[in-house]
């Protein structure tokens, strides 16, 4: 794995990819084995759907669309603790700290729009 997406690139990608910037469509076409989806992301979403705050995304074929993208599974687990209590709060969303704690750790760089995220010591392409 090279890259992590973030939520918002994996829900632009099924519903709305003219919103991905070139660089990230280019990376999703031509290296889909090496784009991880994190846990996170997955977790992200179904909190949002139970709220009403997104609306037909397929909480029950998420897997099976990121395996029919060929994005990986990436769990997250108490090794990225460390890591995650350590950042400085540039971003007080706890997905996207996550996010940036397992790319940190994995030494992924994260396909994101979210200029906070870019404020962490972690890759980033828009």
């Amino acid at each position: 794995m090279k890259y992590l997406a973030d939520t918002h690139v994996f829900l632009w990608w099924m519903a709305d990819p003219e919103q991905l910037s070139k660089a990230v469509t280019e990376t999703l076409f031509r290296q889909p084995g090496e784009v991880a989806f994190s846990a996170v992301s997955g977790w992200e979403i179904a909190v949002k759907s139970s709220i009403g705050k997104l609306g037909g995304v397929p909480i029950d074929r998420l897997e099976e669309e990121l395996s029919a993208q060929g994005w990986r599974g990436l769990s997250f687990t108490l090794r990225y603790l460390p890591t995650l209590a350590s950042l400085p709060f540039h971003h007080h969303d706890p997905f996207d700290r996550a996010l940036v704690a397992q790319a940190i750790d994995e030494d992924l760089t994260i396909l994101t729009r979210d200029s906070k995220i870019a404020r962490y010591d972690v890759r980033t392409r828009w």
